[in-house]
């Protein structure tokens, strides 16, 4: 399948027909159904006391599917499309690097209406990085990771907005997202696809889910990231289990495309690994080389340092000797990560002393002071920018920013300290 990757730089988003032929589209069905089957058994197993039986498929205004959980031969091929030339080859043309799946899921209708949900995009400005950055980045070396969503059913819940995925928010566009995040934003367009289409889009793009009802809704989610591109994807790491044992139920070809693809997120680590150690050496031209390894691109480099810095922020905290050996769960919850993540960082954190890492995280303080700074002026002016929006009228401290129609509104990245004020920082 060709696709206009011209297009799709433009607009953020491309809609393809018939990713799944028709031929095709009932066996793939009854693969991801079977699989929703077992996902919905070990969903009643990890219900709560307090919860309904059915766990989190009875209360999710969106239950979502995660196939690598319950891989079995009748599920296999749902896996493996996830391979196709329609989906990976697809991503290759638009990459233009080599693709890897960081997701392979089925999002699914709630059992009861829950109605309208927020505008956003899928970052956060201070847990990833700030989206000017991002959108720069994505310009000019391309989409570092895709999103899809494939309707197994006729599905128009998805909604976009053009070429938001290059500029940060206009006023109307805030005020809107201030004042109800859950109508139509201006120019935004409606996603309508029959079974078997499909659309990818990046999800730096302003995006909506607009409205959850009981209505059938079977769409796979794959998430991909760029290995071998001119960037560092700002979501990079996979959402499999760390040993990634669920290729073991899959035929010998997808399996060894899936070693390859855990390969490739091994040697990433040691890349990572390199970078860190020179700055803990303050070795100048290792770090550059290193960081050039990561994003080879000239632009954006900026962009991959700050996402190196969560790296920094993680392993300083992974390492202590408190948190080291506890349960994943609660190594997790000391760094501030997701569960899914927090063996990939301990894994690299544990090859720091707890000394290297509290280095480390000394190391990126000078670029941590600037971006708070940054970021509370920019609070400040849309506080005084949007002065009558405020949750409590008057109050302008009511702003909160971390929601999901407003954690991009703070956008900018550091305008006076680049890698060489980063280095200077080292001795600081």
């Amino acid at each position: 399948m060709h696709v206009d990757r011209e297009l799709f730089m433009e607009q953020g988003f491309l809609i393809l027909r018939n990713v799944v032929p028709r031929d095709q589209l009932a066996q793939l069905r009854w693969h991801f159904e079977t699989a929703l089957e077992a996902q919905k058994l070990l969903w009643a197993k990890e219900a709560g006391p307090d919860d309904p039986p059915g766990g989190l498929w009875e209360q999710s205004p969106m239950p979502t599917l995660s196939l690598d959980l319950v891989v079995e031969p009748q599920t296999a091929p749902g896996v493996e499309f996830c391979l196709a030339e329609n989906t990976l080859g697809v991503c290759a043309q638009l990459m233009q690097a080599e693709p890897a799946p960081r997701a392979i899921q089925m999002m699914c209708s709630p059992i009861v209406d829950y109605g309208h949900t927020d505008w956003h995009r899928d970052i956060d400005s201070i847990a990833v990085a700030p989206f000017e950055g991002l959108a720069m980045d994505t310009q000019a070396n391309g989409p570092g990771e895709l999103q899809w969503n494939i309707a197994l059913y006729d599905d128009d819940v998805f909604w976009v907005v053009p070429g938001s995925h290059l500029r940060p928010e206009t006023e109307a566009e805030t005020r809107q997202l201030l004042k109800d995040p859950r109508v139509p934003l201006p120019g935004a367009q409606q996603v309508a696809l029959k079974a078997g289409d499909a659309v990818v889009y990046t999800n730096i793009l302003l995006h909506w889910g607009s409205i959850y009802t009981a209505k059938l809704r079977r769409t796979v989610h794959f998430v991909y990231r760029a290995f071998g591109g001119q960037l560092f994807p700002h979501y990079h790491l996979p959402q499999f289990n760390f040993d990634f044992d669920f290729i073991e139920q899959l035929a010998p070809v997808p399996r060894a495309a899936f070693e390859r693809f855990q390969d490739l997120y091994t040697q990433e680590r040691k890349d990572i690994e390199r970078l860190l150690r020179a700055i803990l050496a303050r070795d100048e031209a290792t770090f550059r080389v290193a960081l050039d390894v990561l994003h080879p691109g000239k632009k954006g480099k900026m962009v991959a340092l700050v996402l190196l810095s969560k790296w920094a922020q993680y392993i300083a905290t992974l390492s202590r000797a408190d948190v080291r050996n506890l349960p994943m769960e609660e190594r997790a919850s000391a760094a501030g990560v997701d569960s899914f993540a927090v063996p990939f960082y301990a894994e690299v954190a544990h090859r720091f002393t707890e000394s290297e890492g509290q280095a480390l995280k000394l190391r990126f303080a000078g670029l941590e002071v600037q971006m708070a700074a940054d970021r509370e002026a920019a609070y400040a002016r849309i506080r005084e920018q949007f002065r009558g929006f405020e949750p409590i009228p008057g109050d302008p401290s009511s702003f909160d920013f971390r929601t999901r129609a407003t954690r991009t509104l703070y956008s900018n990245m550091p305008t006076d300290y680049g890698l060489d004020e980063f280095i200077a920082d080292w001795d600081g």
